[in-house]
């Protein structure tokens, strides 16, 4: 189970990465382009992969189009649209070119539950297939609170892209993430 798991935290945080990674690369974030120290492509991180039946939600995929985008109330990129796990492939060249960015990054979200947890270790992984250094995980235990001290404290670091979570309104996100966006982070949730 806990395999399983993990493997949905690697599925939800490869396509939380691909879109924020795509955007910061684009952007072109970091100046740095020398690939070494890359690691290896790892495909088993990298591309998507079939689900177990019990596990799959192909059933109850709505069209991708229908799905909201809240960029535009976050504060966020709007360049950042919802993709799909099973759409998204990052190739052995793109996760190079992701590389050679040398990116940073840090997650930030409350690990009370298992299946945050397994977006946490998927985070992990993904990371560390595209050569990005996670520079913290920080958990904010579901308070707003929590978060905007969380966010003060990763700041100071400028990380490239910040990932988080949690049922943050539209409004008090787009106001807490301010310094960040003002500090051309590529932010994701």
């Amino acid at each position: 189970m806990v395999k399983q798991f993990r493997r949905l935290g690697n599925l939800a945080s490869l396509a939380i990465l691909a879109t924020t990674v795509f955007a910061a690369t684009a952007c072109g974030t970091s100046s740095s382009q020398s690939t070494a120290g890359c690691p290896s492509y790892n495909a088993k991180v990298l591309e998507p992969r079939q689900l177990p039946a019990d596990l799959s939600p192909s059933s109850a995929m709505p069209a991708i189009s229908s799905m909201p985008s809240t960029s535009a109330s976050l504060g966020t990129q709007q360049a950042l649209k919802p993709t799909w796990y099973v759409n998204l492939k990052v190739t052995a060249a793109q996760q190079q070119a992701i590389c050679a960015k040398h990116l940073t990054g840090v997650y930030m979200d409350w690990d009370a539950v298992p299946f945050n947890q397994a977006i946490r270790e998927g985070i992990k992984d993904v990371f560390a297939a595209l050569g990005i250094k996670l520079l913290r995980i920080t958990n904010w235990s579901f308070n707003p609170s929590g978060f905007s001290g969380d966010l003060a404290a990763i700041l100071p670091l400028h990380p490239d892209i910040i990932l988080t979570g949690g049922p943050v309104s539209p409004e008090q996100f787009g106001a807490i993430m301010q310094p960040a966006i003002s500090q051309r982070a590529t932010v994701a949730t």
